[in-house]
């Protein structure tokens, strides 16, 4: 990609001036790495990071934030190849020395705490995933940092694997308010928001939860990287009983109930409204509870090729 080829040209230039070992260097191998990442290229990613942790090292010293920045970044790289030990010891060491520069409430402290969350996530972990994504969103609350909202979708997804969708759909409230004064609606986290809402509507038998996957399959229509996104509504959908089926009747009539039976003894007054019917059980279906039946499943675990992860994360301000 043409990002890619000027950081290389870039890499030349600072390299000629300054030598390989420089900081002009390691803030390009910075660079590379990012680009290298938002690609889809982890090999390329984690020899960049490495190569810039390295030159910080050696000319920072050990405690410094581009250190702790390098340490973060490969981290992160670390987590979506799916070495998840790694990842969270590497998130560690940047997480000590950004509280030891910084204070355990600073910024950088709250980005990598999301990060944590999100390996405790992988590993299913919901009570240490919660803990840690509290502790970024009080970090980046305070600090009035957009990326709060990353930590609020993400607690919103916890809440989710704990079966807690009221709470979950709070957390997607405030998650979405963010969003809108930051990032906008076309990213890829708020895009997956209309999924996640969904799954939760759903699980609470909320007739909205249609409009929301509807909404998701419209929002990553003709995007290669959300195609999971469309795919996952789209079961979802298949899941959700139809909507019930009636007349259109004559402007300010109400509806009418199709294929109604005649009325028996004992039951209530007609109220004008469609009489909806659950469909007879079949072979093998749960007790009816009055409620529909649909559990929404796990997190996916974080994919290279298709764009899955199991939250949310990312930069919507420069950090």
């Amino acid at each position: 990609p043409e990002a890619a080829r000027l950081l290389d040209e870039a890499r030349a230039g600072f390299a000629a001036i300054s030598g390989e070992r420089s900081l002009d260097v390691a803030a390009v191998e910075s660079a590379l790495g990012s680009v290298a990442r938002a690609g889809g290229d982890l090999d390329g990613a984690e020899r960049h990071h490495r190569a810039s942790l390295a030159i910080d090292r050696a000319l920072r010293g050990e405690h410094h934030l581009d250190v702790a920045r390098d340490l973060h970044n490969l981290a992160g790289v670390l987590r979506l190849r799916g070495d998840l030990t790694a990842a969270l010891a590497t998130y560690t060491e940047a997480l000590r020395l950004e509280v030891a520069l910084r204070g355990d409430t600073s910024v950088e402290a709250g980005l990598t705490h999301n990060s944590i969350g999100l390996v405790k996530m992988a590993r299913a972990d919901w009570a240490g995933a919660r803990a840690e994504l509290e502790l970024a969103a009080t970090a980046l609350d305070a600090a009035n940092h957009g990326d709060r909202a990353f930590a609020a979708h993400n607690l919103g997804l916890v809440h989710a694997a704990a079966r807690d969708h009221r709470r979950a759909l709070d957390a997607y409230a405030r998650a979405a308010a963010i969003y809108a004064t930051t990032i906008g609606p076309g990213a890829l986290a708020p895009i997956r928001l209309h999924l996640d809402r969904a799954r939760s509507l759903a699980a609470l038998g909320d007739p909205t939860a249609r409009l929301a996957a509807t909404t998701a399959i419209a929002a990553a229509a003709d995007r290669t990287h959300l195609a999971w996104i469309a795919a996952d509504a789209r079961a979802l959908l298949a899941q959700l009983p139809a909507p019930a089926r009636v007349s259109p009747g004559s402007p300010g009539t109400p509806p009418l109930a199709i294929d109604a039976p005649p009325p028996r003894r004992g039951d209530p007054p007609a109220t004008g409204r469609p009489a909806l019917t659950p469909p007879p059980p079949r072979r093998g279906d749960p007790p009816a509870t009055g409620r529909p039946a649909l559990t929404p499943p796990p997190p996916p675990p974080p994919s290279k090729n298709e764009g899955r992860d199991v939250g949310v994360y990312g930069t919507s301000l420069p950090r």
